[in-house]
């Protein structure tokens, strides 16, 4: 039996205000979850109405209490393309103003909501995979374009040389601690280590555990906890166990917890290009932690020495070398933690992200307002 439940808004919004409607599934919910309820959040503080269509049960409860509506649905898998249309059309009728899509997971059915509702669609590509649908199937003229970071927003202006008004930069939101982690106190004498992610074959797992195993050899006290799921979790663990690692590491198949995991984490590592962009990166670096990831890295927020450690791709040797000079607290590695604090602070402002985004709305409502009173000329 498909389950559907909507959780109604703690407070009414403001008449005539902007209804947007949020559209992110499980992958989207489980690389950036805590991110959709604080931009919700910071959104109505914008005066605009923000709704939430996910089948993501975890980031549809975090929404309880808060001015976001949540519709929570079985699936937004393409099966369930139909059935959504038909509830989204019982649940809203005339009131949406536009519809904004976290990766291109569900962009048929998104399309065809748009074209139901006649609204704007605003497209966010946060991975690889998204901006090569986008590439290969193009742009509808109601559509816009958000690029997560600058080589994506750089790909897709490419593409779309005349369309350029269409396509805009929109990196992670974050609502930054009072103070980074790193300055609550002295760290535990075991090192934490987290990453997370796909367990495929592009994640860079070998590397990160020969080099965990060369770190381990030097005496250096400390864990590994992975988390994430795929195809290659089995191969994962049996690697571990081969390498004798099977009490520094712990595998987790619960993706959607890596942010609480975060908190006790002293690094985040990423071994491999991230080509499905997360938030994990730019929340690690908000609070101070070190970040350490292959220099194949596409976001611009991996900056040498400034931001992360960078390693190159597959040198397990190097890795274990970063691994090991933080492990020893060196001031140099101690001071990036903080310039990554201030740097995340300065460019994933919340406010700054929300103001933008409302913008965007307006804009893209008010361009396609004018369109229907032309005629489409």
């Amino acid at each position: 039996m498909v389950v559907e439940s909507v959780k109604s808004s703690s407070r009414d919004s403001t008449p005539g205000s902007l209804h947007v409607l949020h559209v992110a599934d499980t992958d989207a919910c489980q690389r950036f979850g805590r991110m959709y309820r604080e931009l919700g959040l910071a959104l109505s503080g914008e005066g605009l109405r923000v709704s939430l269509l996910t089948d993501d049960a975890r980031t549809a409860a975090a929404l309880d209490g808060t001015p976001m509506e949540d519709c929570l649905v079985a699936s937004l898998s393409r099966w369930s393309r139909r059935r959504n249309r038909e509830y989204l059309r019982s649940r809203f009728h005339d009131t949406l103003s536009a519809i904004h899509l976290w990766t291109t997971n569900c962009l048929r059915a998104a399309r065809d909501w748009a074209v139901e509702f006649d609204v704007p669609l605003l497209i966010h590509c946060t991975s690889v995979t998204d901006v090569e649908r986008l590439e290969a199937r193009g742009l509808a003229p109601n559509e816009q374009l958000l690029a997560v970071c600058e080589r994506f927003e750089q790909t897709l202006r490419e593409r779309w040389p005349t369309l350029t008004h269409a396509i805009h930069l929109s990196t992670p939101a974050i609502l930054h601690r009072a103070r980074p982690d790193a300055e609550r106190g002295a760290r535990p004498s075991t090192l934490g280590l987290l990453w997370t992610g796909r367990m495929d074959a592009a994640s860079g797992l070998p590397t990160l555990l020969d080099a965990i195993a060369g770190v381990r050899r030097k005496q250096v006290d400390l864990h590994l906890v992975l988390i994430g799921s795929g195809r290659d979790s089995r191969s994962t663990w049996r690697m571990v166990r081969a390498k004798k690692l099977q009490h520094d590491v712990t595998l987790i198949d619960v993706r959607g917890i890596w942010d609480q995991a975060l908190l006790g984490a002293d690094i985040l590592v990423l071994p491999a290009c991230e080509r499905d962009i997360s938030l994990a990166a730019p929340l690690a670096m908000s609070r101070g932690k070190i970040v350490i990831a292959s220099r194949d890295q596409l976001p611009e927020w991996f900056i040498e020495d400034e931001t992360a450690l960078l390693f190159s791709e597959g040198d397990a040797e190097e890795l274990a070398y970063h691994i090991t000079r933080s492990a020893a607290g060196h001031p140099s590695i101690r001071a990036m933690g903080r310039a990554g604090s201030a740097y995340a602070r300065q460019e994933f402002s919340l406010a700054s992200r929300a103001a933008e985004l409302a913008q965007l709305y307006r804009g893209a409502c008010s361009a396609a307002s004018t369109s229907s009173a032309t005629g489409g000329a």
